[in-house]
């Protein structure tokens, strides 16, 4: 239920926290042939869709050979930040408008 197929290609949204997608980083997954690890590259923006070749359904009639799984980042936002973590997050805004502002 967690994938969608079209063709030999299999779909699929992973939940990816904001730091990771800022900082880059690896992350656990499921595909149909168990949980792997892939590299989330730094600066990854909402929606970006990473492609995992191989990963997908058998192509009919060709031994060995697999669709792709793609897989969409969806970022998900911190909540319940301690006062610490708001205040970092005010500095980067007044760092990102310093830099604008130039």
């Amino acid at each position: 239920p967690d994938f969608t197929r079209k063709g030999d290609d299999l779909y699929h949204d992973i939940p990816v926290e904001l730091y990771t997608c800022i900082l880059g980083g690896k992350m656990l997954i499921r595909t149909l042939r168990g949980t792997m690890k892939i590299d989330i590259p730094k600066e990854t923006e909402n929606n970006k869709v990473l492609r995992l070749r191989g990963l997908g359904m058998p192509k009919f009639g060709k031994e060995k050979e697999y669709g792709d799984l793609y897989a969409k980042v969806n970022i998900v936002l911190p909540k319940n930040l301690s006062e610490e973590e708001l205040k970092l997050f005010q500095q980067l805004s007044n760092i990102k408008q310093q830099i604008h502002a130039q």
